[in-house]
């Protein structure tokens, strides 16, 4: 490795964070430089006010008429259930889940305490259902103050709650299911009447902004997706930014009218985790992004993502059921996948979505082998390593080959002095002749980079490696070495690599150099332990493969880089005369 490589190494590294960077920018995301703060916000416990869709005039028209605003500030005591890994809460005033504690997710500052995805108190996050529509002017029972539901029937993890305006009466059953964070939610609606009614039912979430990416890359490298998301077999998965839905320019194909039979289902995305509404019925349905601004009693914007289905006309006495899955949880790719199709794209891995997928396949099928993300990490970087190879000889030959050349070369710049076009015609011809890639020294670094991001979006999106443990202290793979071993290690061989490489010729170059080791193991102080593992792992390979791809070259009689080789030892035999 010479210094123009290490040049190159760090000019792609910096640029391609600084694409990342503004593609996150202008995506609506706080970029990688940015310090931004997430906004903290304050409401009293079962308050909020968001919209709720009016009466359709038509089936079809569930999600074209106005909206009309409702709010709650509920005195009755909340319905609890829970199941082996969720607890909810399920208020009596329009039957919304207005809490889920996950009993297998620690929180991220405080390990004495769970991760609380929906939520009433400090910071809004619903999952709201109910009928759109109208009867002698009142509406129709929703998930709005307007609505008082009475317990039916309840136990430990489920219950049945039922509200009637004028004959027509609503009953939704919340049924959690052992060891799942799949909710079951069916609804029947009952036309008592005196007339024909044309509701629709509505399956919404409805949550305050936290603005995607925020924090430092450094101090913070979390930038991964959080806002709505939906999904149709047309669209197929489309995330939404909150400032897209703050400036307007949410697009109609999010407004979109789902048919018979087809996939659709809408979401809430966020770092590890997912609140999600998927239809059992596969019945025709419009997905909407409501534009109307929505507040919570302290001003904070809310943001809503709906499912609207046209229940046809319903005779006096009729009755229809529909039946619907929400999902509360981390995102566990198969469990999503399971559910419904395309549901997995929720985990946000960036623009190495490519490469970062089929990665952390393999990698689930490591770890299903030893049973720890840490070794699975490791075996990765053991099969990377083997991949990488033969690039990686290619590319020291290529360096040796140019080292050899190095007279030829003096002698074309003494022949052609200042005539730069016929150097560097000869130069080239030179190449052909002596069959050398100039730009093989590269190659290794147009693979590793990539292979570097996708893990790091891997760690940094994947709610498996939140707080897995390795070995010893390294408890959390996502989370940075907290005793700085790895790092420390990382940079010992960071330095033996850069002893190992070409000198720079000028000096204060090769100071410059060896002081950026230390500023990249700072760097990765900060980087999920994980990553540091892997790279670790990865040089520690690197060095013993460069050790003996050099013997084997000089083998050959080529000259190589600045490797220092052990001497052989030479042993005398016993009886040997002195």
């Amino acid at each position: 490795m010479d210094f123009r490589r290490v040049a190159t190494w760090i000019v792609f590294l910096m640029s391609s964070l600084f694409l990342v960077d503004a593609w996150q920018r202008y995506n609506g995301q706080v970029g990688f430089m940015s310090t931004s703060p997430a906004p903290v916000t304050t409401q009293p416990v079962n308050t909020f006010s968001d919209s709720v869709p009016a009466a359709p005039t038509s089936p079809a028209a569930a999600v074209t008429d106005k909206l009309i605003t409702g709010s709650i500030i509920s005195t009755l005591p909340s319905i609890k259930l829970s199941n082996e890994v969720l607890a909810i809460e399920v208020s009596r005033a329009g039957a919304n889940i207005i809490r889920a504690e996950l009993l297998k997710h620690k929180d991220g500052k405080d390990k004495t305490k769970h991760v609380v995805l929906l939520d009433s108190g400090q910071q809004t996050y619903l999952a709201q259902t109910g009928l759109a529509g109208s009867i002698a002017g009142k509406p129709f029972p929703n998930h709005t103050a307007a609505t008082t539901f009475n317990i039916v029937n309840q136990t430990a993890n489920s219950v049945a709650l039922e509200a009637v305006v004028e004959g027509v009466k609503l009953t939704k059953t919340i049924t959690l299911n052992p060891n799942n964070y799949a909710i079951d939610v069916k609804h029947v609606v009952n036309n008592g009447s005196t007339s024909e009614i044309v509701p629709s039912l509505y399956l919404q979430l409805t949550r305050h902004a936290i603005p995607s990416g925020t924090g430092n890359f450094i101090t913070n490298p979390v930038h991964t997706f959080t806002g709505p998301a939906v999904y149709t077999e047309l669209e197929k998965f489309q995330k939404i930014q909150f400032s897209d839905i703050d400036k307007g320019k949410v697009a109609s194909k999010y407004n979109s009218v789902v048919k018979d039979n087809e996939t659709a289902w809408i979401a809430m995305v966020q770092h590890y985790f997912v609140s999600a509404w998927v239809a059992k019925d596969r019945k025709a349905r419009v997905l909407n992004i409501p534009l109307e601004e929505k507040r919570s009693p302290d001003g904070t914007r809310l943001y809503s993502v709906n499912s609207m289905q046209a229940l046809g006309t319903l005779a006096v006495g009729a009755s229809v059921q529909r039946e619907a899955v929400l999902y509360v949880g981390p995102q566990d790719q198969a469990a999503l996948e399971a559910l419904a199709p395309g549901l997995r794209l929720v985990v946000d891995y960036g623009i190495f979505k490519i490469i970062a997928e089929p990665m952390f396949a393999v990698l689930q099928l490591l770890h299903d082998w030893v049973g720890n993300w840490g070794w699975a990490i490791i075996l990765l970087t053991v099969i990377i390593k083997a991949l990488l190879y033969l690039p990686m000889a290619m590319s020291y030959r290529s360096m040796a080959k140019m080292k050899n050349m190095a007279p030829k070369m003096k002698a074309l710049k003494e022949r052609f002095g200042d005539d730069k076009l016929k150097l560097q015609t000869a130069t080239m011809e030179l190449y052909r002749t002596e069959k050398i890639n100039p730009l093989g020294g590269c190659l290794p670094i147009l693979f590793t980079i990539p292979v570097f991001m996708s893990l790091y979006w891997v760690l940094l999106s994947s709610v498996e490696m939140r707080n897995a443990p390795w070995i010893g202290w390294i408890d959390n793979l996502a989370a940075p070495d907290s005793w700085y071993i790895l790092p420390a290690l990382l940079m010992v061989t960071m330095v033996v690599q850069f002893k190992m490489s070409p000198a720079p010729p000028d000096p204060t170059q090769a100071k410059v150099m060896m002081a950026m080791q230390g500023v990249f193991a700072l760097m990765f102080a900060f980087f999920p332990s994980g990553l540091n593992i892997y790279y670790f792992v990865n040089n520690t390979l690197s060095i013993v493969q460069q050790w003996f791809i050099t013997r084997q070259l000089e083998k050959e009689g080529l000259q190589t880089p600045r490797v220092k080789l052990p001497k052989p030892i030479k042993l005398k035999a016993a009886n040997s005369k002195k």
